[in-house]
């Protein structure tokens, strides 16, 4: 079994290590992780590293085999490669917008975007950088955590942001976007037309976090902060630091829809798995 992640300090490189599963009557255990291997970092190309931009994100690998070519990629979050504050937000980048939202303010400080990396051999020890999926230059500064659920042939991605990276004059609640897709290189368009899938009610801003679309459109996150009673802590919240409710969404086309919520971490197997006497 490969097990990836992002190594940090210093810098941030993602990296594998390969290791086994066992289980016995008595339990499950991990043994033999211990040779971890770098496999990329950001290039100053295509992906800012830390030299471009103190305050960049280069981490959330997600690796998985494309049903249609067979080929092994992965997402990941990153930046839009490029010294911090000299990307333009022109015309280009804000679309249509009306008479007296032409000044964008500092948005040129948010670049962030989902990368992805193609794997040079099937053991995905040899990987290629390619240009971004979904680019939110002008727009926002972190999405987090992308991954896909494949469904209808259609490719849909899924990333996770906060309300404080947004740019100047925009916002959005913390939550999970989407976006969907014919293709694995696009181009994607935005879910329900704004992209966002679930997000965070104005009353509690921080309720919920780092969102996952499982194939079968479970839901999960965890509970980020708790509003508490500042006069016996001297903070107004604290953190939550456990499972919330699972939520049930359905994708149609380019809409997604909430059809259920369940327990606390209810996280069931997505095969039926038979257990033998």
């Amino acid at each position: 079994m490969d097990l990836y992640y992002t190594a940090v300090t210093p810098g941030a490189t993602i990296v594998k290590v390969r290791g086994r599963i066992i289980t016995t009557n008595k339990g499950v255990s991990l043994t033999d992780f211990t040779d971890v291997k770098a496999l990329f970092e950001a290039d100053g190309n295509l992906y800012q590293t830390e030299a471009q931009n103190p305050y960049w994100g280069f981490r959330d690998p997600f690796p998985f085999r494309d049903a249609k070519s067979g080929k092994l990629y992965m997402l990941f979050e990153g930046n839009v490669a490029g010294a911090r504050g000299t990307h333009i937000v022109g015309p280009a980048e804000t679309g249509e917008v009306p008479p007296g939202y032409e000044n964008v303010g500092n948005s040129r400080y948010q670049t962030g975007c989902v990368g992805i990396a193609e794997a040079d051999d099937d053991n995905g020890d040899s990987w290629t950088l390619l240009p971004p999926l979904v680019t939110a230059v002008g727009v926002n500064d972190q999405t987090e955590r992308p991954h896909f659920v494949f469904q209808d042939g259609k490719y849909y991605l899924f990333t996770i942001s906060h309300k404080f990276t947004y740019g100047d004059g925009l916002t959005g609640p913390d939550g999970v976007y989407g976006f969907v897709s014919d293709e694995i290189f696009g181009p994607y368009i935005p879910l329900n037309g704004s992209a966002l899938i679930l997000g965070n009610p104005p009353f509690q801003p921080f309720q919920t976090y780092s969102h996952y679309v499982m194939p079968n459109g479970l839901v999960t996150s965890f509970i980020d902060s708790v509003p508490v009673d500042k006069t016996t802590t001297g903070m107004d919240y604290r953190i939550g630091g456990t499972e919330a409710p699972t939520v049930k969404i359905k994708i149609k086309g380019d809409r997604t829809f909430v059809v259920n919520e369940y327990d606390y971490g209810y996280i069931p197997p997505m095969v039926d798995v038979i257990l033998k006497a």
